[in-house]
């Protein structure tokens, strides 16, 4: 039960911009920090998830991913999550007939997540996800928003399944292939996190009514492209 528990909000974690693929043959590396807000500490603060991850541009359009989260062991509740996943752009500026201006314009992203999750105690339990993005680039920003929607088979009762975490994010692109992200996320719509024994920073709150729904949450992330032409 407790590694049930530590599930509800593993989806949307790492500031990536999903809608944006860094193109065939090339390869990047990206590391990520942050998580939902909580105050427990008497301040508010993102728990300090930090994400190291691996991405290869399969395609044009299609991206393949790995991410591994390197704090949770330390963190009381917390369990080690490992994340594949693959980002589909069927639309991506700066990719074929729009080459001649890659600095600018719109794209969309579709991903297919896995995250296998375990405490070394409660057992292995496995998530699957979709997570739906788009994304507008003016030169040097490009701003993203989407929303994942993940599955997740473990809750105890009648309680949805369904996890529905929107995300708005902004990355910040350099010249010489790296870019910073952050990216703030409004995590699980559907669930009532009332009687949670940590302090989250909610989105909607009654509490006469005892309804405390989807706790926010903040990361930030740098991502580097190898190109293939340099790694030739």
């Amino acid at each position: 039960m407790f590694l049930a528990a530590s599930l509800q909000m593993l989806f949307s974690c790492t500031a990536v911009n999903n809608s944006r693929t860094i193109g065939k043959g090339n390869t990047g590396v990206e590391l990520s920090l942050g998580g939902p807000l909580m105050t427990n500490l008497g301040v508010a603060m993102p728990i300090p998830n930090l994400y190291l991850g691996g991405r290869f541009g399969v395609r044009e359009d299609l991206d393949i991913s790995g991410h591994l989260n390197l704090t949770s062991p330390i963190i009381p509740g917390i369990a080690l999550d490992l994340i594949t996943s693959a980002h589909w752009v069927p639309f991506q500026p700066g990719t074929g007939n729009q080459s001649a201006t890659p600095d600018r314009g719109w794209s969309s992203g579709l991903g297919l997540d896995i995250q296998w999750v375990t405490d070394f105690k409660g057992g292995l339990v496995v998530l699957p996800s979709i997570d739906l993005s788009g994304s507008h680039r003016y030169r040097w920003l490009s701003t993203f928003a989407g929303s994942a929607f993940g599955l997740n088979f473990y809750r105890p009762g009648d309680e949805s399944i369904l996890q529905i975490s929107p995300f708005l994010g902004f990355e910040f692109i350099t010249r010489k292939n790296l870019s910073f992200c952050i990216k703030f996320t409004a995590y699980d719509l559907l669930f009532n996190y009332d009687g949670s024994q940590v302090y989250w920073v909610y989105l909607k709150e009654n509490t006469p009514a005892r309804q405390k729904y989807a706790p926010l949450g903040i990361s930030i992330g740098a991502s580097y492209v190898f190109t293939r032409r340099a790694q030739d």
